[in-house]
C-alpha cells in the first residue's frame, strides 16, 4: 500500500507542476467590484403577478360545480335524490335534542374535533399579531 501511496503522489505532484498555478488578471478585483455595483444600483425590477385561473373563470367553473351537484342531488330519474338517501334524518332540532348526541363518538375523536376548533379560532389572532408586530 505504502508504495502504491508513493506513486500517486510522486504523479499528482508532476502534473501539478506541467499545469502550473493559475493567476487572475490584474484587474480582476476591479472588475468584480464593477459587477457587484451593476448589480446593486440597477433598478429594481418588477415583477406582475397574473393568476393561473382569471376570475371570471373562477366564477364559470364554480357555476359548472355547483350546476353539477345539484343535478346529481335532485335528479329525478333516480327514485329517491342522493340528498334524501345520504342525509337521513333532517331535522335538526330533533337530532341536537337527543341527550346521547356525543356518546356515538369516542374521547379521542371529540378531542380532536376540539383541538382542530381551537386551531381554526387561533389563526385570524396569530395573522392579526403577526401584521401587527412584522
Amino acid at each position: 500500500m505504502d508504495k502504491q501511496s508513493k506513486n500517486i503522489d510522486s504523479y499528482t505532484k508532476k502534473i501539478v507542476q506541467e499545469a502550473g498555478l493559475e493567476s487572475p488578471s490584474s484587474d480582476f478585483t476591479n472588475n468584480v467590484m464593477n459587477m457587484v455595483a451593476e448589480k446593486v444600483l440597477a433598478p429594481p425590477t418588477t415583477v406582475s403577478y397574473i393568476p393561473l385561473i382569471s376570475k371570471s373563470n373562477k366564477f364559470i367553473l364554480l357555476a359548472i360545480l355547483v350546476s353539477v351537484l345539484l343535478y346529481l342531488i335532485f335528479n329525478p330519474m333516480f327514485e329517491t335524490s342522493y340528498l334524501s338517501k345520504y342525509i337521513v334524518n333532517l331535522n335538526f332540532k330533533e337530532w341536537f335534542s337527543s341527550t346521547n348526541l356525543f356518546d356515538s363518538f369516542s374521547k379521542t375523536t371529540l378531542y380532536g374535533i376540539g383541538f382542530l376548533a381551537l386551531f381554526l379560532i387561533q389563526i385570524p389572532f396569530l395573522k392579526k399579531y403577526m401584521e401587527r408586530t412584522y
